[in-house]
């Protein structure tokens, strides 16, 4: 299947960070999936770069990574959360690909925001797994079931909320995310890069 990731992040301010949820689900799908990265952090025009992505790639499913769901002035939530609704809406407009939302910013309201953005499905924390199950099932022509270890799924009756994923393993199991795929900008920006060495606390306490 023709997989389109889209990072939905354009804050650069203090630094701009490279969309390593992204590259990692790409890392983790591309064996089996013919896969693209738009990342609309230096996009001028974030829409007509989103539609000539799918009219040249014409993806079979898009993923939507959302960050966040303030600005850095912490005061900006639903001009966030707007600005995401009418990327979804011009994503709709040009396109019948199945839609699935992730990310940091997805997974703390996954619900509302599946409802609020009208997504099909939407993977709620680790992602590596799940999405790949999602399209797995796609491709075999067959409807994702209700629990794809820890998605949320909408459906026609309403939002299904359900457990976050977990990673199933160490994190060295995993493929590497695939750096190629990186905007080089990221690095004449300010010349860093960003590493995970863990995930969440040992300790499980929420």
């Amino acid at each position: 299947m023709r997989v389109l990731l889209v990072s939905a992040n354009r804050e650069v301010l203090p630094s701009p960070v490279v969309p390593l949820g992204m590259i990692s689900i790409a890392g983790a799908i591309r064996d089996a999936h013919e896969v693209r990265l738009l990342d609309l952090c230096f996009e001028q025009h974030a829409h007509e770069a989103l539609r000539a992505a799918i009219a040249e790639f014409r993806p079979d499913v898009i993923g939507v990574g959302l960050r966040n769901l303030q600005t850095n002035a912490y005061d900006g939530g639903e001009q966030r959360i707007s600005e995401y609704a009418a990327l979804l809406r011009t994503l709709r407009a040009c396109t019948s690909a199945v839609v699935v939302l992730g990310g940091a910013g997805f997974s703390l309201q996954p619900a509302g925001l599946l409802e609020r953005l009208g997504a099909d499905h939407g993977v709620v924390g680790e992602g590596e797994h799940a999405f790949r199950e999602i399209l797995d099932v796609l491709a075999r022509g067959e409807t994702p079931p209700r629990l794809v270890h820890g998605a949320a799924v909408s459906r026609s009756e309403g939002v299904v909320r359900l457990r976050p994923s977990k990673i199933r393993g160490e994190l060295d199991l995993l493929p590497p995310p695939a750096r190629d795929l990186v905007d080089p900008r990221y690095y004449a920006f300010d010349g860093t890069i960003n590493l995970q060495s863990k995930r969440g606390c040992a300790f499980q306490c929420t």
